[in-house]
């Protein structure tokens, strides 16, 4: 049962296409195979190391995450302790002096026990020093500390996580980049295929790359989701491709300039 589990978590990350969405069914799948009382799956800006707030959250208190966010945000101790021991995926008590902890932190005393949390179980999710996100798993003092199986499994999630929140980034890095208002023709290589499409091929295209799905671009469009399958038929045609992850090739490989630029 707990393999299964895991092989439908792992398909699950890869085909959700609102990262947000891969989050929350990410802490939720993952409840079925580590029990936790609260979870935050939180963002993060590789080029920058800045967190993207709010975190998706299961089961935390909203007035201890509001807490959080206002005063312990970049002043996080357990998150300072923890980059600092190198360890990539960890419990709380692997990495700080716990009990000392717990009897002496004003951190844990304002947020921890006031709102039920003791345990802590987390990664950053990173390749070498860009840092894509970060995820926690909490239990009460009740509930009991986390153990080495848990760890365990979160390592084989690990790379699954990690390509999905590096893709996401990279998608949203090249449509901050590249962004066009209409159509492309003016702006791509000289005979690159991408001044072959129509405005609203185009239009299309820019919502695809934007990790919208089909239902999402015929909503935004107002069109049908079946004129949206022909309009793909078409810019697939005219690429030469056959799947959408290859439209970001086409995409960084156009030449495609910014208003700015």
């Amino acid at each position: 049962m707990q393999e299964k589990n895991i092989l439908d978590l792992v398909a699950a990350i890869g085909a959700v296409p609102d990262i947000n969405e891969v989050r929350r069914v990410t802490l939720e799948m993952i409840r079925e195979l580590i029990w936790f009382d609260g979870a935050t799956f939180w963002l993060i800006e590789p080029l920058t190391g800045l967190l993207q707030t709010p975190p998706v959250s299961l089961d935390m208190p909203p007035k201890g995450l509001a807490y959080y966010l206002e005063h312990y945000l970049y002043s996080d101790e357990v998150y300072l302790a923890y980059k600092n021991s190198n360890l990539l995926i960890a419990c709380i008590t692997d990495f700080l002096d716990f009990r000392r902890w717990t009897q002496q932190s004003e951190m844990y005393d304002a947020l921890y026990r006031t709102y039920g949390l003791h345990y802590q179980l987390g990664c950053e999710i990173r390749e070498g020093q860009q840092v894509f996100g970060a995820m926690s798993l909490f239990r009460s003092k009740s509930t009991g500390n986390f153990c080495l199986q848990d760890i365990k499994i979160l390592y084989l999630l690990y790379p699954h996580l990690l390509n999905r929140l590096r893709w996401h980034h990279t998608l949203e890095a090249a449509r901050r980049r590249f962004w066009t208002s209409q159509r492309p023709h003016d702006r791509v290589a000289s005979g690159h295929p991408f001044g072959l499409l129509t405005g609203r091929e185009w239009g299309v295209v820019q919502l695809v790359l934007s990790g919208a799905a089909n239902r999402e671009i015929a909503e935004k469009l107002d069109i049908t989701a079946n004129t949206v399958k022909m309009h793909m038929r078409n810019v697939f045609t005219k690429l030469g491709i056959k799947r959408r992850s290859q439209l970001l090739a086409f995409y960084l490989a156009a030449g495609i300039t910014s208003d700015d630029e």
